[in-house]
């Protein structure tokens, strides 16, 4: 995610403006509060059949079920939210104040967020820093972790641990933070373009030219059980895109993608093994919404395929941004097979992960969209 200097913005502006939470579609959610059955009688007994034809046990395939997740439209907070799961989009009312969203776990049913809205800057590029909380839509209680110099903060895939960048004087720290109130150091000088491994095992993170990173620009990978570093590829997002923008994985965690100033697509072997810059099918070059500009995107669980928002539109004052569905190509290094779906305001995030998606229509309403 790009953060804006306080500076550039004014204290009316939103940090944070357009961030969209969309869970991962790797990670394994509950569709529902969790209850007890009543009126469940013991079970029969069970009756043996002897048979000399040996029978194959049988399972049920796992079905994919629908993403529950909250929607704030503008991460610079409100208390006004989108509730999305199974069923139609509903709209209600937070029961704290939020001044900035950073997550939702529909594992443990917290919300990740700052108390108030920053109305000042920390660090070396005088970055919009804040508090950290976490409020249990659950029990209704609320802990504050930290009370200032906190940038940003993402719930890791079990909904317990956390992420959070730290501005210090010097510089900004990735951290991590456990259930158990263990607070420890990944990486200093990191910018503000990062995400969390669908395995919860690593961190994906920029460090980018428009800042004042004192080391090489670039895309890196942080491991949690050591703190282990890796550059991963060379493209340097240079501060540009929208401030949405992170590090996108694969569902299996083997790769990780970020978008370029270029405009580019690079994707890279989360270990540094290599990269490659992904290109657009030329058999789609005439189509208005074929462009390797892709700020947003889902990769669908088979690993081949993608959803994507590109930044395109009919328009020349701008206009409803395209839904397609990309076929990835590694040996090609090539999204290929394009198919528009539809035209949406924003891509929110999976609803049943490889089947449907939550957008935003023009005029920022939650809608379902199913995909081909």
């Amino acid at each position: 995610m790009h953060v804006q200097p306080l500076a550039a913005m004014g204290l009316e502006g939103s940090v944070r403006a357009g961030f969209i939470l969309a869970t991962l579609a790797t990670t394994s959610f509950s569709c529902s509060f969790v209850g007890r059955m009543a009126g469940v009688s013991e079970p029969a007994p069970s009756v043996m059949i002897e048979s000399t034809i040996p029978v194959p046990p049988t399972t049920e395939p796992t079905m994919p079920v629908s993403v529950r997740t909250l929607y704030l439209p503008y991460a610079s907070g409100g208390q006004q939210v989108w509730e999305l799961g199974p069923g139609e989009p509903l709209k209600s009312n937070l029961p704290v104040p939020v001044g900035s969203f950073y997550g939702f776990s529909p594992a443990t049913n917290r919300m990740l967020h700052a108390t108030v809205f920053s109305d000042h800057g920390a660090g070396p590029d005088t970055i919009a820093v804040s508090d950290l909380a976490i409020y249990d839509l659950t029990t209704g209680a609320s802990q504050v972790l930290l009370t200032d110099n906190v940038v940003e903060a993402l719930w890791a895939p079990n909904g317990r641990d956390l992420a959070y960048i730290l501005a210090t004087p010097e510089t900004y720290e990735l951290r991590w933070w456990t259930e158990a109130g263990d607070d420890r150091l990944l990486a200093r000088d990191v910018t503000f373009n990062w995400s969390i491994t669908p395995s919860g095992e690593a961190i994906a993170f920029t460090r980018e030219s428009r800042y004042s990173p004192t080391q090489d620009p670039g895309l890196y990978v942080v491991r949690l059980a050591n703190a282990a570093e890796v550059k991963v590829s060379v493209a340097d997002a240079q501060g540009f895109g929208s401030v949405s923008d992170q590090p996108i994985w694969s569902p299996d965690s083997a790769w990780v993608t970020i978008a370029t100033a270029e405009p580019s697509l690079s994707l890279a072997r989360a270990d540094g093994s290599g990269a490659i810059d992904l290109q657009i099918d030329p058999a789609l070059e005439s189509q208005w919404w074929a462009t390797a500009a892709i700020p947003s995107f889902l990769w669908f669980p088979d690993g081949e395929h993608i959803v994507a928002a590109p930044a395109a539109s009919q328009g020349e004052l701008g206009g409803p941004t395209p839904l397609v569905v990309y076929e990835l190509d590694l040996e090609r290094s090539m999204l290929q097979g394009g198919i528009l779906v539809a035209q949406i305001g924003a891509l929110v995030g999976w609803d049943v992960p490889g089947q449907s998606v939550w957008v935003t229509s023009f005029e920022g309403v939650p809608e379902r969209i199913r995909l081909p």
